[in-house]
């Protein structure tokens, strides 16, 4: 048997199908734009005779060795130029602020653009593309850069880039800029501006990445300046005392621009406890009770964070709660008894921006009680740590404040496609196609009749068929997805009916993580047999294959440790579907397959599940 080695890309044409208890979305029919094959990547360790320059597509990690299991070393923002020593397995050896590692080839580019007079990258717009006010679809559009137009890229963040153009200078996404020609002169390295410095308000841990997933480089000290890079969501790239890497937001204060001069941290002040109250180790009901100052104590208030304030008192220094100090000796209403929690001055209203996981604790550790749809109107009950308690049609939980916006969302219709479509100057087959709008973009829908619907778009305002125009936004089939799907294709054609990949209704299908292989006759000895070779094979290697966890027979696997468990009887997963529990959303009848999107290691696989 050929050894079929791990893809660099795939594209494919993917058939939709009925996964965990959502209706598919269709996929239009495959166009030439589609490739058809793909090259093989090399599997052996290539050294360059001199380092490659390479741009990173994305913020990357870089790691001691070539597997998503080795410890990172820093992340490399989106955008930089790196050092390519060595490539294998589709790692490349990077060499980076000092250190020398390996990160997924995949988020690298050739750096082969010019740079103008005012050190700008000069990119070339693939498509008529929109420029907008902010880095994100939800921003309005200040006009339509024409296909082919030559802008200066100064800035990039999270896919989009800040470019100057005819249109002016606004936001566009990165993916359809592309670079034309190559400088004789290798350009300078980007270096993002600053956006001024900050003062810690408590002991802050520094991340590698932007999220508490990432490990801790370290603790910056109270009250410490540091230099803020650049920012994404509610988190921050400084660079500290500590080293360059990601804080929390929350804990920045004492703003200052590059402009004006710093402002230090807010002067000591006194207040008064209205209650007799916890002084705590730390900002927050967790940390240990330090003693119980008086009710009506003065006390020396330092910073303030969070609904939380570091004081001194007869009972030492230490975290109290903001909500039982003020600022006169006397309080005019009767204070409640002391519980530190954190009280909200009435509930606020905010939208989400995304499809959003309600959760039943303030972090991704905590089970999700639903998925909360893009656009619907919140009431916010307090917020700590980057999570906000929400009421909402999904129940009352925890969500993530980074996507909870002030501000309404916009009234039109949006729909996203589902795969690469005709825009057509009328409602049918037979009218002239204006262009092709690229797969699970965003268009704007003004009106829908005898299934097509009329759109504005990138590419212009016309007719596309309403079977490939999706109501919730959609991602392309992730790298990990993809090698995944090829292994199905080539090793068990046989052994599934169809495999379904991006569709709505799921974070992990919407995502372009997850894809299902639906077993004919699941019922029969033969199907499960069927199954149980796939699901072994993609366990067998799930690093090579950058595998998350599978369900399959109402039995969920999401480690070694752990091995297979219940999923519909555990009572912890799959909760979404307790009153809609069958065949499809107990798995009996697919196997249902989540990667990581990016972290496939690539090598060698273990066919021997082939023989089972």
């Amino acid at each position: 048997m050929r050894n079929p080695g791990r893809t660099a890309a795939l594209a494919l044409a993917v058939t939709m199908t009925i996964g965990t208890g959502a209706q598919a979305a269709a996929a239009p029919p495959a166009s030439a734009d589609v490739p058809n094959s793909l090259p093989t990547a090399k599997l052996t360790v290539q050294s360059a005779k001199s380092a490659t320059i390479k741009r990173t597509t994305a913020n990357l990690r870089l790691r001691e060795r070539a597997t998503t299991s080795s410890a990172t070393l820093l992340v490399i923002p989106m955008g930089t130029k790196v050092s390519v020593l060595a490539t294998s397995h589709g790692w490349n050896k990077i060499k980076y602020g000092g250190k020398t590692g390996w990160s997924a080839g995949s988020y690298l580019e050739k750096d082969s653009s010019t740079t103008d007079s005012k050190g700008g990258s000069v990119r070339y717009t693939t498509a008529n593309l929109n420029l907008r006010t902010g880095a994100g679809t939800g921003y309005r559009s200040l006009g339509v850069i024409p296909k082919g137009e030559k802008v200066t890229v100064s800035k990039t963040s999270r896919g989009w880039a800040k470019v100057t153009s005819s249109k002016g200078t606004g936001w566009s996404s990165a993916s359809y800029l592309t670079s034309k020609g190559s400088s004789s002169k290798p350009s300078n390295p980007k270096t993002e501006s600053s956006e001024g410095s900050r003062y810690t308000t408590a002991n802050l841990n520094l991340r590698t990445g932007a999220g508490t997933g990432y490990r801790s480089l370290g603790v910056i000290p109270e009250g410490e300046k540091v230099n803020v890079l650049r920012t994404s969501g509610n988190w921050a790239q400084v660079s500290s005392s500590k080293g360059t890497g990601w804080v929390s937001r929350t804990y920045l204060g004492g703003g200052a621009s590059n402009s004006g001069p710093e402002t230090p941290p807010t002067a000591k002040k006194s207040a008064y406890t209205t209650a007799n109250l916890n002084v705590r180790s730390g900002a927050g009901t967790n940390h240990r009770s330090l003693g119980v100052i008086p009710k009506g104590e003065k006390v020396t208030i330092h910073t303030t964070s969070s609904g939380w304030s570091k004081v001194s008192s007869s009972q030492g220094t230490g975290w109290a709660s903001s909500a039982y100090l003020s600022t006169s000796a006397k309080s005019d209403s009767q204070p409640k008894d002391d519980d530190d929690s954190v009280r909200p001055i009435g509930g606020s209203t905010q939208w989400t921006t995304a499809n959003l996981n309600l959760r039943s604790g303030a972090g991704t550790s905590h089970r999700s009680l639903g998925v909360i749809p893009k656009g619907e109107k919140l009431t916010v009950h307090l917020t700590t740590a980057g999570w906000s308690k929400v009421t909402s049609s999904e129940g009352t939980g925890y969500v993530s404040a980074d996507y909870l916006s002030d501000e309404k969302p916009s009234s039109a219709q949006y729909r996203w496609t589902t795969g690469s479509l005709h825009l057509r100057t009328g409602p049918g087959t037979n009218y002239a196609s204006k262009g092709i709008l690229p797969a699970y973009g965003r268009v704007q829908l003004i009106s829908a009749q005898n299934g097509w619907a009329k759109v504005t778009s990138g590419v212009g305002t016309g007719y596309v068929s309403s079977r490939y125009l999706s109501t919730a936004e959609l991602h392309p089939v992730r790298s990990d997805t993809q090698g995944g799907i090829k292994q199905l294709r080539q090793l068990f054609a046989g052994d599934f009916t169809s495999l379904g990949t991006v569709r709505p209704g799921s974070v992990g299908h919407s995502s372009g993580k997850a894809v299902d292989a639906m077993i004919g006759n699941y019922h029969s000895a033969a199907g499960i047999a069927a199954g149980d070779r796939i699901s072994q094979f993609l366990l067998d290697n799930r690093k090579q294959l950058g595998v998350h966890y599978l369900i399959w027979q109402d039995k969920i696997w999401l480690s070694e440790a752990k091995g297979w468990e219940p999923y519909s009887t555990s009572g912890k997963y799959g909760t979404q579907f307790t009153d809609n529990w069958n065949d499809t959303t107990r798995h009996m009848d697919h196997v249902h397959v989540e990667t990581y999107g990016d972290s496939a290691t690539g090598g060698a696989l273990d066919y021997s599940a082939l023989n089972g």
